[in-house]
């Protein structure tokens, strides 16, 4: 299995699953985490992505891309 980038934008429709959401979560100024969260149905993704809207701007979470699996050669 490989990893394929699907998208850097936030807010992004997906129809595909399951997808692998991977962000930071900043635990203190300067300190943060990188974190995954795979994803397996629309309403993961958008649950995923009203929490999202909310911690961003709060400085809690701070996106990086979404990502599929697919197969290696």
């Amino acid at each position: 299995m490989a990893e394929e980038l699907i998208s850097f934008r936030t807010n992004y429709y997906i129809s595909s699953f399951p997808v692998e959401a991977r962000f930071y979560q900043c635990i203190e100024v300067g300190r943060c985490i990188l974190l995954s969260y795979l994803l397996q149905s629309p309403q993961e993704l958008s649950e995923f992505q009203d929490e999202l809207s909310r911690r961003e701007p709060l400085g809690e979470w701070i996106f990086v891309a979404y990502y599929a699996l697919a197969l290696s050669d």
